[in-house]
């Protein structure tokens, strides 16, 4: 059945009913026919255009802010800036309406492909958030090759905020952050990461593999008397009417989770400043530093660190591990809440479905203590200092858009 729209799939359902001794009037209003998917792909359509116009927007304000910062006319900045300022636009969570109508229209036009074809938009929905997954991979490779090291990156965006420099005989430089998962955090041992790593990816797995096998031919129909849900055959998702309507439930609780504060109000899960900046610290190396509580009703902290070698190895997996996760099976795993909510055939069921999702996407969640990077030193010859120059993770994120001080000063 899976090759079949879905009402058609209904249209099967409802005659095997009928087969069974039921008439039309023990059918309830859950059994309906859905909207034609056309609605869904007008409704879909509307949200991607505002979009649309949000992205062009949000990408306009960064490469207008960088033109005036270096006193540039329109179109003159390299044409690196504007490629990175459109993909940022497009990948980074920070604009609440953008991400509002992009998670909206996204899920609508699959409601859409669902109804017209289920395993076919299954498929297609995979391999768009792989590839959203390597623009990801893509963002942190163009950052990791753009500077020889974190000094360089937190050296540029630090002189692109003064509009001077005092920092390019700087020798060496230190990161400030707080961990967000289990993958950033380096006060968990391998082990440690490796159970939640695969904790995540088996769960994951089993409901992408529970929602392609069998849920094309599921949905709900309340436990009424009349109509048994054993009495009802290839019963389609997203056909009947109170399937659609809980795959509309399921966009709202959807965007709840990714705009609320279980997801810190929008944030990308995956945090491709923080891995630019650490693959870039691992380039010469380093030590990762923080302070843990020294023990039960005892005053004070112990300090504690790891080294990180020249391109570490722990620093590559668990950044593959954070992408697999948190890049490729958080979007799969949150944006596939509306469509396996649809195919569930009980209001318990329901909403057993919703909170396991939100459990399987918060399982790596682990904020830590506060770390920070500090990175061997960069012997060079104009590095005459010996200080470290210091800086919050976040200050170094307009760094992404630019060129490197060191090869190619704008200003």
């Amino acid at each position: 059945m899976a090759w079949y729209t879905a009402q058609e799939r209904l249209d099967f359902a409802r005659e095997a009913f009928f087969q069974k001794g039921y008439t039309a009037d023990d059918l309830g209003w859950e059994f309906d026919s859905a909207p034609t998917p056309v609605i869904a792909f007008l409704v879909g359509g509307v949200f991607m255009l505002f979009s649309f116009y949000s992205w062009l927007r949000r990408a306009r304000v960064i490469t207008k802010t960088l033109e005036e910062r270096f006193g540039v006319e329109d179109g003159d900045l390299p044409v690196s800036v504007y490629s990175r300022a459109r993909l940022v636009a497009a990948m980074d969570d920070g604009d609440t309406l953008y991400s509002l109508a992009y998670t909206t229209g996204t899920s609508f036009l699959l409601l859409g492909g669902f109804q017209v074809a289920y395993v076919t938009t299954y498929v297609i929905m995979m391999a768009a958030y792989a590839f959203f997954a390597l623009l990801d991979i893509t963002q942190i490779a163009w950052t990791y090759t753009t500077y020889d090291s974190l000094r360089d990156l937190v050296v540029t965006a630090k002189d692109y905020k003064k509009t001077e420099n005092a920092y390019l005989d700087i020798k060496q430089a230190t990161i400030s952050f707080m961990p967000s998962n289990v993958y950033q955090n380096f006060a968990l041992n391998a082990l440690e990461v490796a159970v939640v790593f695969t904790a995540q990816v088996a769960l994951m797995t089993f409901q992408g593999y529970d929602l392609i096998v069998s849920k094309d031919n599921s949905c709900i129909d309340f436990l009424s008397e009349t109509t048994p849900s054993d009495e009802i055959e290839n019963c389609p998702t997203v056909g009947t009417l109170s399937s659609w309507l809980f795959y509309v439930l399921g966009i709202m609780l959807l965007n709840v989770f990714l705009l609320g504060p279980g997801n810190s109000n929008g944030d990308a899960q995956f945090d491709t400043n923080h891995w630019s900046a650490i693959l870039l610290g691992s380039k010469k190396g380093g030590t990762y530093q923080w302070k843990s509580p020294h023990g039960l009703g005892i005053k004070g902290s112990k300090s504690r660190e790891v080294l990180i070698r020249n391109d570490d190895f722990r620093v590559f997996c668990r950044l593959s591990a954070g992408a697999i996760v948190n890049s490729f099976g958080f979007r799969l795993l949150l944006n596939a809440l509306p469509i396996l909510l649809a195919g569930k055939v009980t209001v318990f069921r329901l909403i057993f479905q919703a909170m396991g999702v939100i459990y399987i996407a918060k399982m790596d969640d682990a904020t830590g203590f506060r770390f920070e990077f500090n990175e061997n030193p960069v012997e060079k010859e104009q590095s005459e200092r010996d200080e470290s120059v210091t800086a919050q993770l976040k200050d170094c994120e307009v760094g992404k858009f630019l060129p490197n001080i060191y090869k190619n000063k704008l200003s």
